[in-house]
């Protein structure tokens, strides 16, 4: 078994069977050739030794092998590793122990990527600084997987890796490890490649390199220097800042960048606060994701770029281009927002300037001492009235039409207008179905509504009115009968025509009948009161007769005996009538009364416990046309309601009710409003002259003298 302090190992990952052939060099020395096509694959457990031959030809076996299958070979010569181009899947693995070391590496293919394992590592086992050389003839590729380098130089090395020779080599890490490195996350240091053949990734101190035949590609730098210059690598000109390659670098402060360099990737300087770029004859300062320009030494015509490194340029700061003798003219591209205080000020050549219309704002002076200028700008930008408050610069004015989003329209077509005039889109109005925005009623006609679908003009049609559809059935109420529409209206309004009515309830000698009338036109039927048949006189008469005196058809029935009901309109009546409606609140047509029982002999009369008389009061002429009178008991102007029923006989309105208490009492229209107070007749109805305090009785049905008379005005109340 192997001493690892032997001055070089070289290991490797090997399978089943192998080659190994050697011849003597002009020195005396031998150099090893392994053909890596004839070593086997990579996971069998039984493996043979290893021989290797020097000179003389005789042979020795020096062979170490580890319980993982790797063998560690004791080589004290150069070594040429042989390949024909076709993948393998072995790895190379060169222990420093202080020793120096070549190896050869000839159309070598090695990926061990699915493995994520390394290609080539080179590892130091003591800290020395020893050199190591890689030569490269033909064509090699070294492809390594997880986190390593295809060629990986540790990390703690500190000495030198060459490479050389004339050979081409395509190396590639995994998982982000480079070509060239001490895999991912890592940095190696003193990588130095003396081929420009070379297509990989380096990670070399602070750069990471992307190269390929003539070119390199800066794609990471991890420095902490603030002001950093770019120039070649190992001869290899730098042509490409690649994406992200600065990005959040908070050290660096100032970049030069060389001419050779024609492309900067998308984010290169994205996250880096106050990092100044001098590139292409400009000088420009990136802050956060803008980018304004700072400077600048360029002569003649210039075109400012719209971006660098993906970031929009904003903004031209505050004296950039102030005394540039040598520029003539200048294009400020759409991404800059607004051009600084004394941004030209003595450019004395500059004789032309185009602003676009993205400029909002130009601060003062931006052009003192410009002499000979023009600038050419379009209608109503910030430049254009930035020329009005200046008009000692000659101004080149385009009118750009200006369309808005506002359409204009005429009853047939739309358009969007320039204030100039012009026009574009134009087109016929669009129009969907209506839609029906007043409805049309029997009598009123309706409106609908077209309204353009592109530009919401709009027209309107008349509906015309449904009309009026009359019923084939009658309809009725107490007065009337009519044909009738769903809308209301009404034709063929004619009053009830009697057929003369027929007893359907005939009167008893102390019950009241009935008689039923219908309308010989439309059906409608009304009843009337047929009079009891028992005893009744209006001015006296023979025993247990009701005398009823002071009011015109009034009548009483329903006492056994002989008595005088007397009702009259008196002073008391009338105000306990006022207090009553006081407390009521209304302000309806009512027709107070006092009503007094006496014997035959002239004495009052109180009725005993059950006893009562039943009386049939008219209601006054002015209160007929009533549908809802309601009766109160008034003692002393405290309403108190009465069960009470109102009934026809012989056309008009009588009140039926049973009283044990003769006192005042009051009848109460609540459908009659009292508008005596208002100026003239209200609605249809004629000044009216009452008879009492607030009802019109015919001299003939009130008996009484007139205490007040005073001009009322009524109308009969809607109730539903």
């Amino acid at each position: 078994m192997l001493n690892k302090s032997l001055s070089k190992i070289f290991a490797l990952m090997i399978a089943v069977t192998f080659a190994i052939v050697y011849a003597p060099n002009a020195a005396g020395t031998t150099n090893v050739y392994i053909t890596t096509n004839e070593l086997p694959v990579y996971q069998s457990n039984n493996l043979p030794n290893l021989e290797f031959y020097v000179a003389d030809g005789t042979s020795a076996l020096i062979t170490y092998r580890d319980d993982t299958d790797t063998f560690y070979i004791d080589i004290a010569r150069d070594i040429t590793i042989v390949g024909d181009g076709t993948p393998v899947t072995n790895r190379i693995i060169l222990y420093d122990n202080g020793n120096d070391a070549k190896i050869t590496l000839r159309n070598v293919n090695i990926d061990v990527s699915a493995y994520g394992d390394c290609a080539f590592m080179i590892m130091d086992e003591g800290g020395y600084a020893n050199p190591n050389t890689i030569v490269l003839e033909g064509n090699n590729t070294l492809v390594s997987g997880g986190g390593y380098s295809g060629i990986q130089k540790d990390s703690g090395g500190s000495g030198t890796l060459t490479i050389t020779g004339g050979g081409s080599l395509t190396a590639a890490g995994g998982n982000g490890a480079a070509g060239i490195g001490a895999g991912a996350g890592d940095s190696a240091n003193n990588i130095d490649i003396q081929n420009i053949n070379i297509n990989c990734t380096v990670q070399s101190g602070d750069w990471s390199v992307s190269l390929s035949p003539g070119s390199a590609v800066v794609i990471g730098y991890s420095g902490t220097d603030e002001s950093v210059a770019l120039s070649d690598f190992w001869g290899y000109t730098v042509t490409a800042i690649g994406e992200n390659a600065f990005a959040n670098n908070a050290a660096i402060k100032y970049l030069t960048v060389p001419d050779s360099v024609t492309t900067i990737g998308n984010g290169a300087f994205s996250g880096c606060v106050g990092i100044t770029v001098d590139y292409g004859g400009f000088v420009y300062e990136v802050s956060g994701s803008e980018v304004s320009i700072v400077g600048c030494t360029l002569s003649g015509e210039i075109a400012i770029p719209e971006e660098i490194g993906g970031l929009p340029i904003t903004s031209i700061g505050a004296n950039a281009f102030a005394g540039n003798t040598g520029v003539t003219g200048v294009v400020i591209p759409d991404s800059v927002k607004a051009i600084g205080d004394n941004a030209f000020s003595g450019c004395t050549s500059l004789a032309d300037i185009t602003i676009p219309d993205s400029v909002t704002t130009i601060g003062d002076g931006a052009f003192s001492g410009c002499t000979d200028l023009t600038v050419h700008c379009n209608e109503y930008s910030a430049a254009d009235n930035f020329l009005k408050n200046n008009p000692d610069i000659k101004a080149d004015i385009t009118h750009v039409h200006r369309y808005g989003t506002a359409w204009s329209y005429d009853d047939t077509y739309h358009w969007r207008e320039c204030k100039c005039g012009d026009k574009i889109n134009e087109g016929a109005h669009t129009e969907v179905d209506g839609e029906i925005t007043t409805e049309p009623t029997h009598t009123e006609p309706g409106v609908m509504t077209y309204t353009c679908t592109v530009c919401g003009y709009f027209r309107t049609e008349e509906i015309p009115a449904l009309g009026h559809t009359f019923g084939e059935e009658w309809e009725f109420d107490a007065v009337s009968h009519w044909h009738g529409c769903s809308c209301g209206e009404r034709a063929d309004i004619a009053s009830h025509t009697s057929d003369g009515g027929v007893v359907t309830v005939p009167a008893t000698y102390t019950t009241a009948g009935v008689m039923t009338y219908t309308c010989t036109v439309c059906g409608y039927t009304w009843i009337s009161e047929i009079a009891p048949t028992g005893t009744y006189s209006s001015s006296g008469g023979s025993a247990n007769v009701i005398t009823v005196t002071g009011l015109s058809g009034a009548r009483a029935y329903g006492y056994n005996g002989t008595v005088e009901v007397k009702i009259s309109n008196i002073e008391s009546a009338e105000d306990a009538g006022k207090k009553a409606m006081e407390q009521l609140g209304g302000q309806y047509f009512y027709y107070a009364f006092d009503i007094s029982l006496y014997e035959k002999n002239g004495n009052p009369l109180t009725l005993g416990s059950g006893e009562s008389i039943t009386l049939e009061i008219p209601v006054p002429d002015n209160m007929q046309a009533s549908q809802n009178i309601v009766l109160y008991h008034i003692p002393d102007g405290v309403p108190e309601k009465i069960s009470s029923t109102t009934f026809n006989k012989n056309g008009k309105k009588f009140v039926r009710f049973t009283a044990n208490k003769f006192s005042p009492y009051m009848m109460v229209a609540t459908d009659i409003e009292d508008v005596s107070s208002g100026s003239g007749a209200d609605g249809n109805s004629e000044p009216i002259e009452p008879v009492s305090q607030s009802c019109n009785l015919p001299n003939a049905i009130l008996q009484e003298n007139i205490k007040s008379r005073k001009r009322r005005r009524y109308r009969v109340v809607s109730k539903g």
